[in-house]
Parts: structure tokens; C-alpha cells; sequence
């Protein structure tokens, strides 16, 4: 880890019936949105945050949540020319898992722009998150079983795309099989990191 990085770490967890918020130490929470209990299908509902901060060398994230979910799911980006993050989250219950439009306010620039899905129960194993929205790449997948026997997964994707504009309205992440709709209540998130670097942005 070098000083001066820039860290993102994303964190989602499957809800349930429970409240909960995330918290972590030394570092900023720029979003957290939680999709409530829906009784239909039961046990529905997910939640997800998202934390910042500059390295130091030693910057070691434990995340506290207020009441532990049943499964947690984590993605971090070290991003070397990153200023300071800018996002936005919307929630999804039905149709695509589509992350939200974002301006960022400082007019037209290069930007980091960082996509999140975090699906809840009950997606079943069937099926998986592999397509990241058009025009980005990198797609990473952080995904488990519930461990309860029940064959239902829950999943965090994170993708990203280095794209100089003054906003961006992401498409859809793309399912495994010919039903792209979500299946239970879940999380959409659209992150842009401004650089701070002539040379842009290393990861």
C-alpha cells in the first residue's frame, strides 16, 4: 500500500427483517442505503455502504454493522490519482439492476466512474451476475451461498470505466439467464473519483 492512495472499499449484506448500519473507523462513509423488509418474497432486502479514505500505510478497514446480517460481501479499489469520491444509490425492486445517473457537479473531466449491484435474498443459484453495464470493464463479482441449505445467493459486483464527461447514466448489469429482473429487493450504486493526476489513474 503506498501513502496517498486513494481507498474504496464497498460493503453489502443480506437484510432480512433486521435494521442495521455499517460503521467503520478512521475512514468516511460517503453512501449507505438499505432496502427495507418486503414480506414479499419473505425475508427480502439487502443493504450497502460505501467508505473512502487516503492510505497512510497502515489503514486496516473493520466494518461494524448493527445488527449482523447473514452473509457480507466486500469489494476494495486502491486507486493511485484519485481525488475525493462523489456518489449516489437507488433502490431496486423490481427490473434491472440498473445503477442511478450521476453528476458530479465539477463540469466536465476526467473521472473514475465506480458501478455497485448488491443483490439480497432470495437469488437463487441458478444464476449469477456476469456482465458489467456497457462501455465498463474490470467486472468483479463477490458472491456466496446462504449456508442454509436453501441453494439462494447473495452477490456484490463492482465494475468501473475511466471516461472524461460532466455525468453518466450507467446501464444495466447483465444476469446469467434469459430473466435479467431481479428477484428480490436490492441495491444500485454510482460512484465518480475525479483525477488528481496528470497522467490519470492507476490501480
Amino acid at each position: 500500500m503506498t501513502p496517498g492512495d486513494l481507498l474504496v472499499s464497498a460493503v453489502s449484506g443480506d437484510l432480512g427483517n433486521f435494521e442495521m448500519s455499517w460503521s467503520a473507523a478512521n475512514w468516511i462513509k460517503l453512501l449507505e442505503r438499505v432496502v427495507a423488509y418486503d414480506p414479499a418474497p419473505s425475508l427480502c432486502g439487502a443493504s450497502f455502504a460505501l467508505f473512502y479514505r487516503v492510505a497512510t500505510g497502515s489503514d486496516t478497514l473493520t466494518i461494524d454493522n448493527s445488527n449482523s446480517p447473514v452473509k457480507s460481501q466486500f469489494i476494495t479499489y486502491r486507486i493511485a490519482g484519485g481525488g475525493v469520491p462523489v456518489g449516489t444509490t437507488r433502490e431496486v425492486k423490481s427490473g434491472l439492476l440498473d445503477p442511478p445517473a450521476l453528476t458530479p457537479g465539477s463540469g466536465a473531466r476526467n473521472f473514475l466512474w465506480l458501478t455497485f449491484g448488491a443483490t439480497g435474498f432470495p437469488e437463487q443459484s441458478d444464476r449469477s451476475l456476469i456482465g458489467a453495464p456497457s462501455g465498463f470493464g474490470e467486472l468483479v463479482v463477490a458472491s456466496q451461498l446462504d449456508g442454509f441449505g436453501q441453494s439462494l445467493r447473495y452477490s456484490l459486483a463492482g465494475a468501473e470505466r475511466s471516461f472524461a464527461a460532466s455525468s453518466l447514466d450507467p446501464a444495466a448489469y447483465g444476469y446469467s439467464s434469459s430473466s435479467q429482473a431481479v428477484r428480490c429487493d436490492a441495491v444500485a450504486a454510482t460512484v465518480a473519483i475525479p483525477s488528481i493526476a496528470a497522467s490519470g489513474f492507476f490501480f
